[in-house]
């Protein structure tokens, strides 16, 4: 989610901060990494940056990119909460959006540049304020995938059909396992049980299970 700050009236807001040909420098925090910049061999990224300069050479663009999400909310409070040096643009995870919509006039309403979007409700609707304005624009929507390893499953003799399987995670919460935290305890690089403290673990959960079907 990107949200944009409405202006800070502050003097050392970074909204009014120029280069020395007069380009408006936009600031961007991001987190981790959000794709957008520059590729380097230590990070991906689509350049967007750039092209966007290109599109628009009175504008600079500068991304600070905080090491963590947490990093970047403690700048991000630090910001809001002082009215000053604070950046044009951040990056923030969804759990983040409840204490933000909750202070809407220090956000910029986005609703006129993100209605010919063709995002899921919603996806839209968790950028909005109680009030209707889209102060979050969505980065993604999360999608995600579950591998598991066949040849594991047929040797704690459960079903390995990959409908057969998808049935079986979907009965796990009725015997109080939370489906997403078998999952993580299992997974690594994509390999569904086995090889990791955490493989075996996730064995012995669905062998627990197997037994209680």
């Amino acid at each position: 989610m990107l949200a944009s700050l409405a202006a800070c009236g502050n003097s050392s807001s970074a909204s009014a901060s120029k280069t020395a040909d007069g380009k408006t420098i936009i600031k961007i925090q991001t987190f981790n990494n959000f794709g957008y910049g520059k590729p380097t061999n230590e990070r991906p990224g689509a350049d967007l940056w750039a092209q966007y300069e290109k599109l628009n050479p009175n504008v600079k663009v500068e991304e600070i990119v905080a090491a963590t999400s947490d990093d970047a909310r403690s700048a991000f409070n630090t910001a809001i909460s002082s009215g000053s040096n604070a950046y044009d643009v951040y990056a923030v995870d969804i759990n983040w959006m409840p204490s933000i919509t909750s202070m809407p006039d220090k956000f910029m309403d986005q609703t006129k540049y993100l209605k010919d979007n063709d995002w899921l409700d919603w996806k839209v609707e968790a950028g909005k304020t109680s009030d209707g304005k889209m102060i979050g624009a969505s980065n993604d929507i999360g999608p995600s995938a579950v591998c598991y390893r066949r040849d594991l499953f047929e040797k704690a003799g459960l079903p390995s059909d990959r409908a057969e399987v998808q049935s079986f995670l979907a009965v796990i919460p009725r015997h109080g396992i939370s489906t997403s935290k078998l999952v993580r305890n299992i997974r690594i690089k994509q390999v569904f049980l086995g090889m990791t403290p955490w493989g075996a673990h996730g064995l012995q959960c669905v062998r627990k299970i197997k037994k209680r079907t």
